[in-house]
């Protein structure tokens, strides 16, 4: 799953009409956690919130059902990935004033979910500072094409010419690896930053790695490391992305 650290780990959890399956995988040097689960949006009812014991804030509940359904398995996912942290199974993660997810004390995370899945990862930022995740269904050709100037510059697609990906599977991979550094540089920054900010310099095919420079103007002012690197793994209807490292 996503980089050859990770170790599939053996869960137990509530199966329901609603929660399909759930996966879970560890990186034992780091005691990173990731969990993976498949929901149904057919059967999102909000007595679930209650049932899987997830709180239910206020500004969720004016929020329209699917992303109701959405926040209910990325926490749910995020309650199940700090359980195997050994924390609290009472503890909850919060919603920050732009709406980023706010870890307990000592903690680093991330959650991301399309239309039927939600993912999150978690891990003791004494073992790993920064972390980000992020799922995203494939662009159509169309919707690539008219986002992509917003997202790379041709030199950056130009480093995908020989990977054999389709030009909307490689931009989604992009927007989803630049999702996922924004998400694991966010907590730092507490600051929003445009795609611009980090640019793709090199891609390993073979372990599926993308490694983005950033703005030198923009690392200086955030004493920031220059270079970071993405894994990514995709199939033609999705890509996940994720970065998990030291400053």
């Amino acid at each position: 799953m996503l980089t050859n650290k990770l170790q599939p780990k053996i869960l137990k959890w509530d199966s329901s009409k609603f929660l399909r399956s759930m996966k879970g995988w560890v990186d034992p040097e780091k005691d990173v956690f990731l969990i993976d689960c498949n929901f149904d949006l057919e059967f999102f009812d909000v007595s679930l919130f209650g049932k899987l014991s997830i709180s239910y804030p206020h500004t969720i509940k004016r929020s329209v059902p699917k992303r109701q359904a959405e926040f209910l398995a990325g926490r749910y996912a995020a309650l199940h990935a700090l359980k195997l942290l050994g924390l609290d199974t009472q503890l909850h993660v919060g919603i920050g004033p732009n709406r980023e997810p706010l870890w307990p004390t000592g903690i680093v995370g991330s959650i991301s979910h399309n239309n039927n899945r939600a993912i999150c990862i978690v891990g003791k930022r004494q073992h790993v500072s920064i972390l980000g995740i992020d799922i995203e269904d494939t662009l159509s050709p169309c919707m690539a094409d008219e986002i992509r100037g917003e997202i790379y510059n041709f030199n950056e697609l130009d480093i995908f010419s020989d990977s054999m990906i389709p030009e909307p599977l490689a931009t989604t991979i992009i927007f989803s690896a630049k999702e996922s550094l924004f998400k694991a540089l966010y907590p730092s920054v507490k600051t929003y930053f445009g795609f611009q900010c980090a640019r793709l310099v090199h891609i390993d095919l073979i372990n599926q790695v993308l490694t983005f420079k950033l703005a030198t103007n923009f690392a200086t002012k955030f004493k920031l490391k220059s270079k970071y690197q993405v894994y990514f793994q995709y199939d033609l209807n999705v890509a996940i992305t994720v970065i998990m490292q030291q400053f």
